[in-house]
């Protein structure tokens, strides 16, 4: 198990070797604000540009680790390491949370490898991705260790979720789903945790031999020949003694309290709800975004055999579970259903919850025995998944050398305004596009790629993540106001209308997808000037005659 667990790290680890800017989308974004950090006061352009603006806030995970990595590493080595550490983490925490829940490693939740690069990671929600790991781990230390040393779990436990909450505020949430079974589960009867059967009817008597192994500790499980299913739960009767329970709430303040106060003191509480919910399509559509990645096909084929085979594991009395692990599938998926997706200023939220799930079906599940047949169609499946990501990386060093070869001519303290040909405006050039442009489920992924600006030739793109509420990074005047005319990338076209897009203040735009446009010599010629192309990216100066009357 630990030989297969560290050749499964390094094969999730190989598509960093390949690019010294991962394509996620968000990444440059964090990559540049890391770089405004570390720089400080100590770099004359970027702090004309920027201030920092440190406070309480529910989403600093990458702002706490990369700043100090760039004091001595390379700036993209430093974003690699950890972005590595980020796709590691919930692989190594399903497979420690499965370990508390059934006593001891097995091969299944090595199967997580197949969400690992799911589509959160590939949007660059880096924070978030962290913070789902490191819940996992801490809550299989919590279910582990918390009988034994319910002190030391305490103090572990507070410092933890102070942790999780400043990595991201969906840490301590999911934490406590973990954990709520495993609590609920200690207050029946008989002090242990028996396994819980899933299926209806009558087990077979493999699958009794196979459940009454040796679980946790020495620890077997009981059953009086029922119904599977309710052997266990149908006669189970929470303890009626007050003080038990008054312990086990009071073990739970020191990890809830620290979180719970700091929340309401950040500059996120006060904010006014401004939610939107995702439809039951769209909330469907989400169901495969655990394995979504730039295949549509093999990432919807991915999903439909890990339901198929758990699904038919169900039906055959061959998977379990614990109360602790039941619940916090059945938690999750609740959440899921039942939060909007756009929440406070964030996006996907109920998208995040389905990531969750995604997870959980690999540490909170647990087929009994996985046949040879079944442990060879899922070490192929990841297989061809890791080669799909090999692949469409080593592509994606295209795109990045020719942003390179057209941004060589920007220097430090220009402003560059960002347009784009959209996929509305050339379907035909984006369906033939490369794989890393855009998600299996069609998100584009390029859009933050700009940033490199910033990161490599110090100048100013508008779209840096500074929202007071998330990100300790203050844009200064008069950058402020260009941010705010920018507003969101624009479609190309509309550079060609004087009156739709204010270029004053602005020394350059910068056009993706370059090849889109049929006729970029003379593109909107009477407001800019073509400096540089490739097939992926254009630069133009931006003529006196572009600022709007």
């Amino acid at each position: 198990m630990k030989w297969a667990a560290a050749l499964l790290c390094l094969i999730l680890l190989a598509p960093l070797a390949l690019v010294d800017v991962p394509p996620l989308l968000d990444y440059p974004n964090h990559l540049a604000r890391a770089m405004v950090l570390a720089a400080g006061t100590s770099d004359p352009v970027l702090s004309r540009m920027y201030t920092t603006r440190w406070t309480i806030v529910p989403n600093l995970g990458t702002d706490l680790v990369l700043p100090p990595l760039l004091q001595f590493l390379p700036v993209h080595l430093a974003g690699r390491i950890v972005i590595g550490i980020t796709i590691l983490l919930p692989v190594v925490g399903t497979i420690a949370y499965s370990r508390s829940l059934f006593g001891r490693y097995t091969p299944w939740p090595l199967a997580s490898g197949l969400v690992a690069y799911n589509a959160t990671l590939l949007l660059g929600f880096l924070n978030f991705v962290a913070a789902i790991g490191m819940a996992l781990l801490l809550a299989a230390g919590w279910i582990g260790w918390r009988e034994r040393h319910p002190v030391v779990v305490a103090v572990l436990a507070a410092f933890g979720t102070v942790a999780l909450f400043f990595c991201h505020l969906m840490g301590p949430l999911f934490f406590f789903v973990l954990i709520a079974g495993y609590e609920l589960e200690q207050l029946i009867p008989g002090g242990r945790r028996p396994i819980v059967m899933v299926g209806a009817g009558r087990p077979s008597m493999s699958f009794l031999a196979c459940i009454c192994k040796d679980v946790d500790g020495g620890a077997k499980p009981r059953h009086d020949g029922g119904a599977a299913g309710t052997s266990f739960l149908s006669r189970a009767g929470i303890r009626r003694d007050p003080s038990s329970v008054l312990r086990r709430v009071a073990a739970l303040i020191p990890a809830a309290a620290p979180p719970f106060v700091l929340y309401l003191i950040s500059p996120l509480a006060p904010l006014a709800d401004e939610t939107a919910f995702s439809s039951v399509a769209e909330k469907a559509e989400q169901l495969v975004f655990p394995f979504a990645n730039y295949v549509l096909w093999l990432d919807v084929t991915t999903a439909c055999a890990v339901a198929a085979y758990l699904l038919a594991c169900l039906a055959t009395r061959r998977c379990r579970s614990t109360p602790a692990g039941g619940l916090a599938v059945a938690l999750t998926a609740l959440l899921f259903l039942a939060v909007p997706f756009a929440f406070k200023g964030t996006y996907f939220f109920d998208t995040r919850f389905v990531i969750m799930l995604g997870f959980l079906l690999f540490g909170a599940l647990l087929p009994c025995g996985l046949p040879r047949l079944a442990a060879v169609a899922f070490t192929m499946l990841f297989a061809v998944r890791m080669a799909v990501v090999l692949v469409v990386w080593w592509q994606y060093r295209g795109d990045l050398a020719a942003l390179r070869t057209v941004i060589a001519m920007v220097r430090p303290d220009d402003r560059v305004f960002i347009a784009a040909v959209s996929p509305d405006e050339a379907p035909f050039y984006w369906q033939n596009g490369p794989l890393s442009r855009r998600l299996s489920v069609g998100l584009r992924l390029d859009s933050h790629l700009p940033a490199l600006l910033l990161i490599e030739r110090r100048a100013y793109w508008p779209f840096m993540f500074d929202n007071p509420s998330q990100q300790p990074v203050e844009t200064l005047p008069p950058y402020r106001e260009l941010a705010e005319r920018a507003g969101s990338i624009a479609d190309h076209r509309e550079l060609a209308e004087p009156r739709r897009i204010d270029l004053c203040g602005y020394t350059h735009v910068l056009l993706l997808e370059a090849s889109g446009e049929p006729d970029l010599a003379r593109f909107a010629q009477d407001r800019l000037a073509l400096l540089g192309r490739t097939d992926y990216a254009a630069l133009f100066r931006v003529r006196p005659s572009a600022c709007a009357s």
